[in-house]
């Protein structure tokens, strides 16, 4: 089982977008696909139809690691599964941290289900919090969306760099891709062109600001399902092969 968490300490960089239209085409792909939100505000959940209801809430799912499975719900889309998300969670740093080792909490919760899937992709929500910690001890990789400016980008080497700097978390590949790419600037553009060569752990594939991401809120899908031959669709195909490649 192969799992990745889509997380950024800054906020707003596309980071829900990309866990629901990669975990869609995972699933597309033949593999067996979880989508993990971890985040109250509940995005992914919301984007997926799914009713926002952590049975017995987040402190009775991280006390009991096999209600994790217990909470799996199927999705509008064949194959695809999701642990919703609910407000319950905005607690759930606090339930975490009245556990003994909590930092292990979320991989143990995983491993009870590791024999149900191939992929899993964890939605986490803003910022570096002890939610964040449990999660990255529990991923392969953490793919990072880096708006093309230099805050999201510092942003970025401050989770690097604190990866690196605990012994336990240096297995962890991190690994970033550019997002909501405007063509139309300068700026946008050169650190399209540059970032990639400049540096290993940036992605080459780029998703485009489009107002088909934009809306998919609206339309409650994956912009892979909904709108499959725009640019953007396109986008993220290429972005999750990619990532298929640098996992292997």
């Amino acid at each position: 089982m192969k799992v990745v968490a889509l997380s950024s300490i800054k906020g707003g960089v596309g980071k829900t977008t990309a866990a629901v239209n990669l975990a869609q085409l995972a699933t597309e792909a033949g593999q067996r696909t979880l989508l993990w939100d971890l985040d109250p505000q509940g995005a992914a959940t919301y984007t997926l139809r799914v009713g926002a209801r952590v049975p017995g809430g987040g402190r009775k799912m991280v006390r009991k690691p096999r209600r994790l499975g217990e909470s799996i719900v199927d999705t509008q889309n064949p194959g695809l599964k999701v642990v919703p998300a609910d407000f319950s969670l905005r607690y759930l740093d606090l339930e975490l941290a009245d556990l003994n080792k909590p930092k292990a909490q979320i991989a143990r919760m995983l491993d009870r289900v590791e024999d149900r899937f191939d992929f899993v992709f964890l939605d986490c929500p803003p910022g570096l919090t002890l939610t964040i910690d449990a999660a990255l001890r529990a991923t392969d990789t953490v793919l990072v969306p880096v708006i093309p400016a230099a805050l999201p980008l510092r942003s970025f080497d401050q989770l690097t760099a604190y990866l690196r700097a605990d012994k336990q978390l240096r297995k962890v590949q991190a690994l970033a891709f550019l997002s909501m790419v405007d063509r139309r600037k300068k700026r946008h553009r050169e650190m399209a062109e540059f970032l990639p060569a400049e540096r290993e752990t940036v992605l080459s594939q780029s998703i485009p600001a489009s107002v088909h991401i934009e809306t998919m809120a609206d339309f409650r899908s994956p912009v892979v399902v909904e709108r499959p031959k725009t640019a953007a669709a396109d986008a993220f195909r290429k972005l999750f092969d990619e990532l298929l490649t640098r996992m292997d």
